[in-house]
C-alpha cells in the first residue's frame, strides 16, 4: 500500500501543475468477483522542454452492481479517496453498452452532473468492433464465420487430426514458411478475425485436401508411412465430409474472401489504436483516412469486385470448386433471391455489396463529428487551421470562447490569437505536418504569445479516444490475481495492480517507503529494525 500510494503521489504531483484530466473506465470479472478499473489520462508538465501524456491505472474497486449509478458512485468515491478533483475533469472514455453511454442514466451523465466539462467519447476500438458486427449480420457471412470456427474446432479438438494436417502441409509444401495450425475467431474482438482469415487462407488448399483424405484415403506414400493406417473414426469421418463441402462451396469461398478483402483496411487502424498515447487528432484522422478508403472502394465498386472475384475464381480452382450461384425461383423466404444474369453479378449483389453499404453507413454514423468529444479543439492543429479562412477562424473563436471561457486566462484576446497563430503555420506549413500536440506545446504554443492556445492544446492532449488503458489493466489483473489469490481484498488488488502497470515509470525510493512505512508502525519500530543503524 505504501509503494502504490507513492505511485499515486506522483500523479498527484503531474495534476498539481496540469490540473486537466480525463476519465478512462472499465469494468470486468476477476476470480468471480465484478471490479471497475478506474485509469487517468493526464498531461505531465514537470519539463516543459518535454510534455509527455500519461495514461495510468489509478485504482480498482468493487462493484456490487454494474448500473450507471453504481459505476458513477465507485468512480467518485475512488476520485475522492486519491484526492483527485473531479470537477477538473474534461472527458471520459467508456465502451458503449447502456448503462455507460446512456444520456439519462448512463455513468458518463452521472459524472457530468459533478464534471460538466468531461464530454463522453465511446471507445472507438468498441464501435469498430460493432461496425463489423453488424455486417457480419448476412446470412452468408454468418455462416462462413460459424462454418470457420466449425473448422477449427474440428482440427482444434484432436490432437491427431491436428498432426494429421501438419503431415499433409509438409508433405506438400516442406520448405514454406506459412503457419501449421489454424486460429480461431475472436469472441469479442471481430476485427481480429482478419489473422484467423489470413492464416485460413494461406491453408485452404491443404485444409481442403487433409479433410477429403480423411473422408476418401489415398494410396499417396507422402501421406502415410509404409503400411501405416490413420484409422478415422465414423464422427470424424462424418464431420470431415461435412466441411469439405462446405469450404469447397463456392458460395462460401466468395463469403470468405469479401470479408476477408474488407476486413483489411480496418487492421492497421486496429493496431494503432491499441497503442498508448494515441492522440485524438491522429485517431480520428485515421479513422477518416479508412472511411475514405471505403467509400473510394464503394465509388469504383466495379473495378475492386473484379479484382477481388479473381481471387475468388483462383482459390475455387485450387480446390476444384464450380463458379455456381443458387437458382431464382419466384418467392424465397430463407436466402437471397436477386436477379442476376451470371454468378459474378449474383455474389456482387447479395455479398459484397451489402457487406461494404453496413460497413460505410455504421462508420459514418458511429463516428460523426457530433459524436467525437471535444472535437472543436482538434481545429486548432496546423493542418486544419491553415484550411480556415478569416471568416472561419472568427466563428471558431467564438466557438470556443462560449464553451471554454472559464479556462482560457484572456478569453477576450482569443480571436487575434488564433489570427497570429494561423499566420505562423502560414510560414511553417511543412513543419506543422503531422505535428502532434505534445510537440505544439514545447516548442510553438508559448504562455507569453498563445496563453488561450497552449490552455486548450492541454486539454486536447489529455483527451482519451478509447478504455484501452483500462482494458489493458485486465491483462495485470489475470497476472496478479491468481487462483492463488483468490481471496484478496481488492483494495491489496488494487494496490498490487498499480505499482505493477506503473512502477517501471515511477522512480521509487527506497528511503521514502522506509519512512513511510516507520511513520505508520512507530509502535512496532520502537526497538532496533533494519532501518536503524
Amino acid at each position: 500500500n505504501i509503494v502504490a500510494n507513492i505511485v499515486r503521489d506522483d500523479f498527484r504531483k503531474c495534476l498539481e501543475i496540469t490540473p486537466h484530466f480525463a476519465l478512462v473506465a472499465d469494468e470486468t470479472t476477476s476470480q468471480g468477483k465484478e471490479v471497475l478499473s478506474v485509469c487517468l489520462s493526464f498531461l505531465d508538465l514537470r519539463d516543459p522542454s518535454e510534455p509527455t501524456k500519461r495514461e495510468v491505472l489509478l485504482d480498482i474497486c468493487p462493484l456490487q452492481r454494474t448500473t450507471g449509478k453504481a459505476i458513477a458512485t465507485a468512480i467518485q468515491d475512488s476520485l475522492a479517496k486519491n484526492e483527485i478533483d473531479l470537477t477538473n475533469c474534461r472527458g471520459q472514455a467508456y465502451d458503449t453498452t447502456a448503462s455507460m453511454s446512456s444520456d439519462k442514466k448512463g455513468v458518463h451523465a452521472e459524472i457530468a452532473k459533478s464534471a460538466p466539462d468531461a464530454d463522453y467519447q465511446g471507445c472507438c476500438l468498441h464501435s469498430l468492433n460493432l461496425v463489423i458486427c453488424h455486417a457480419c449480420k448476412i446470412s452468408q457471412v454468418r455462416n462462413m464465420m460459424d462454418s470457420c470456427h466449425e473448422l477449427f474446432k474440428f482440427f482444434d479438438n484432436s490432437p491427431k487430426r491436428q498432426n494429421f494436417l501438419k503431415v499433409v502441409i509438409d508433405a506438400l509444401a516442406p520448405d514454406d514458411n506459412r503457419k501449421r495450425k489454424l486460429k480461431d475467431l475472436c469472441k469479442t474482438r471481430w476485427v481480429a478475425r482478419y489473422d484467423t482469415f489470413e492464416t485460413l487462407f494461406s491453408l485452404y488448399e491443404y485444409i481442403v485436401i487433409t479433410l477429403n483424405e480423411i473422408c476418401l484415403p489415398s494410396d499417396d506414400d507422402r501421406f502415410y508411412d509404409e503400411g501405416e493406417n490413420w484409422s478415422w473414426d465414423s464422427n470424424t469421418r462424418s464431420l470431415a465430409n461435412g466441411l469439405r463441402h462446405t469450404f469447397a462451396n463456392f458460395g462460401h469461398i466468395v463469403s470468405f474472401v469479401v470479408s476477408k478483402e474488407l476486413l483489411e483496411p480496418m487492421r492497421p487502424l486496429v493496431s494503432s489504436l491499441q497503442g498508448r498515447l494515441v492522440e485524438v487528432y491522429f485517431g480520428f484522422s485515421k479513422i477518416d483516412q479508412v472511411l475514405d478508403m471505403y467509400a473510394e472502394i464503394r465509388k469504383e465498386i466495379n473495378t475492386w469486385y473484379h479484382r477481388m472475384y479473381n481471387k475468388v475464381l483462383a482459390l475455387a480452382n485450387v480446390v476444384g470448386s464450380a463458379e455456381t450461384f443458387p437458382r431464382v425461383c419466384s418467392r424465397q423466404r430463407h436466402r437471397d433471391n436477386l436477379p442476376a444474369e451470371n454468378a459474378l453479378e449474383y455474389w456482387k449483389r447479395t455479398v459484397a455489396i451489402p457487406f461494404l453499404d453496413i460497413v460505410c453507413e455504421e462508420i459514418k454514423d458511429r463516428f460523426s463529428k457530433e459524436k467525437r468529444a471535444h472535437y472543436e479543439l482538434c481545429t486548432l492543429m496546423p493542418e486544419i487551421i491553415l484550411k480556415k479562412t478569416t471568416e472561419e477562424v472568427v466563428k471558431l473563436s467564438q466557438t470556443l470562447t462560449t464553451k471554454w471561457d472559464h479556462l482560457m486566462p484572456i478569453s477576450p484576446a482569443l480571436e487575434g490569437e488564433l489570427l497570429r497563430w494561423k499566420n505562423v503555420w502560414h510560414a511553417h506549413a511543412e513543419l506543422g505536418r503531422g505535428i502532434n500536440v505534445t510537440s505544439l506545446l514545447a516548442n510553438h504554443a508559448d504562455s507569453m504569445f498563445f496563453p488561450n492556445v497552449r490552455e486548450l492544446l492541454k486539454v486536447l492532449a489529455v483527451l482519451p479516444l478509447g478504455s484501452t488503458e483500462a482494458e489493458r489493466s485486465f491483462s495485470c489483473v489475470r497476472r496478479v490475481h491468481t487462483w492463488l489469490r483468490s481471496t484478496m481484498s481488492t483494495a491489496r488488488l488494487a494496490d498490487l495492480a498499480v505499482i505493477a502497470m506503473n512502477g517501471q515509470v515511477v522512480k521509487i525510493d527506497r528511503m521514502e517507503v522506509c519512512r513511510r512505512y516507520v511513520a505508520a508502525n512507530a509502535r512496532r519500530m520502537a526497538s532496533s529494525s533494519l532501518f536503524t543503524d
